[in-house]
């Protein structure tokens, strides 16, 4: 039996190699043999599982941080009850902009001091109870030197938006409120 099973397998092999200049794909594992022990028989480990989430997805405990000057942290997915919202971060002088989008509809979030200068950064940050940290920080050169402003936003799945609700601003070296830190 195993001698028929290996020679279809064969043909196989050939016959798609006629078809196409590909090799036939490989296999990860092998089926085991009925001869062999349970324990001979070995298996590779399992792939990571494909997400169907993009790769820009926010991840509690993992902050998205870029410097102006690299292009910041441009768009970001938070996953909310009832899809996604895409939240994107564009700088200006001397504010940027905060605009969140859920389901085709673009909102204005907030302004915040920014400068695209050495030392301006941003970042965006999912807490563990599923609301937004977004953080700007100054550079020494902008219009607020070294002012950092952090915003909580919140979900509102009744109106379908995203809300600030709360804000602080200071010297990126203060201490900030417990709830705004990254």
């Amino acid at each position: 039996m195993r001698q028929i099973a290996l020679a279809l397998l064969l043909a196989a092999g050939c016959k798609s190699s006629e078809k196409s200049s590909s090799p036939p794909p490989a296999t990860t594992a092998a089926a085991p043999v009925p001869d062999q022990p349970a324990a001979a028989v070995q298996h590779e480990p399992a792939a990571p599982a494909t997400r169907d989430e993009p790769a820009n997805t926010l991840v509690a405990g993992a902050p998205v941080r870029k410097s102006w000057g690299e292009g910041g942290p441009g768009e970001v997915v938070w996953k909310v009850d009832g899809g996604a919202v895409t939240l994107r971060a564009e700088p200006g002088k001397p504010e940027g902009v905060l605009f969140a989008e859920f389901q085709g509809r673009q909102q204005h979030v907030t302004n915040f001091a920014c400068d695209t200068g050495a030392g301006s950064e941003a970042a965006f940050a999912l807490t563990p109870d599923g609301k937004v940290l977004f953080r700007a920080a100054v550079g020494p050169a902008g219009k607020k030197p070294g002012h950092a402003s952090v915003f909580l936003l919140e979900w509102k799945p009744d109106k379908g938006t995203v809300f600030v609700a709360n804000g602080w601003q200071g010297k990126p070296d203060a201490e900030p409120p417990a709830w705004a830190k990254i």
